[in-house]
């Protein structure tokens, strides 16, 4: 009896706690880039170079780890 008490008990608080979870699925991003000629970059990780700034910036992205 009191074992199937407990089953219910804990039955109940998953299902309350799984119909709480409803995280809205994000939307697949694309991004598109472009060849740029006879134009050199330097790979120091400072983007100060003019040909950084001929294609639009993507943002909002999700990292994941």
């Amino acid at each position: 009896m009191l074992r199937s008490l407990l089953f219910g008990c804990v039955a109940l608080l998953y299902a309350h706690l799984a119909s709480g979870q409803n995280p809205a699925l994000p939307t697949k991003k694309q991004y598109q880039t472009q060849h740029v000629d006879n134009e050199s970059i330097k790979l120091d990780g400072v983007l100060d170079e003019a040909v950084w700034n001929k294609v639009e910036w993507g943002g909002d992205f999700i990292e994941n780890r």
